[in-house]
């Protein structure tokens, strides 16, 4: 069939011949995309982060979505405190991050209000 090769970050690839005798790379083994957190360093699956996204062409700034330059962040107080003090992910965007932004994050962590059963509507 072909041999297996190492990339650059240690991904196991084979190669295989196509017609014309072009060699293409298949992934053996899919390894799940990990992330750092811009606040403190810790590295986990994508999903365990909030994405915060600087919207190319523009220096728009956003939450979870669109296509650019992206700097992830734990869903942790201590994390969003450090984050907004030092501007970490305005220095890893190169783009002025928002207040509105931090205090959507800010309210993604507080508990969402529960119903009360006596309270009336």
């Amino acid at each position: 069939m072909g041999q297996i090769h190492h990339n650059q970050h240690g991904a196991r690839h084979t190669a295989a011949l196509l017609v014309g005798g072009k060699s293409a790379l298949t992934t053996q083994l899919m390894k799940p995309n990990y992330r750092r957190c811009v606040s403190c360093r810790q590295v986990a699956p994508k999903e365990a982060f909030w994405r915060v996204v600087r919207i190319h062409p523009g220096h728009q700034v956003q939450l979870d979505a669109g296509m650019g330059r992206s700097a992830y962040l734990c869903p942790q107080a201590t994390c969003l405190k450090a984050a907004q003090k030092k501007n970490r992910l305005g220095q890893a965007l190169r783009a002025a991050v928002p207040l509105e932004l931090y205090q959507s994050l800010w309210q993604r962590l507080s508990p969402a209000p529960f119903a009360d059963p006596q309270c009336p509507k």
